[in-house]
């Protein structure tokens, strides 16, 4: 299960830009080496990766989350 969100990877790879080794800025914030690696060589978050194969878009998705809660 993932327990790290795309805010902690961000973290992670600001951290990896300024001078932090890969392994310390993935421990530090607890996403695996290899997703820290991918995203170094070009790797998009699974999400945008894959949004061609989604029924709906994002704003679809946005708007039908809004009516729900309404």
């Amino acid at each position: 299960m993932i327990t790290y969100t795309e805010g902690d990877v961000q973290n992670a790879l600001a951290d990896i830009i300024s001078g932090t080794a890969l392994a310390a800025a993935a421990t530090r914030h607890g996403v695996p080496r290899n997703t820290l690696r991918g995203r170094l060589n070009g790797a998009q978050p699974y999400r945008y990766a894959h949004g061609d194969e989604q029924r709906l878009t994002a704003i679809q998705e946005e708007h039908l989350k809004l009516w729900i809660l309404q």
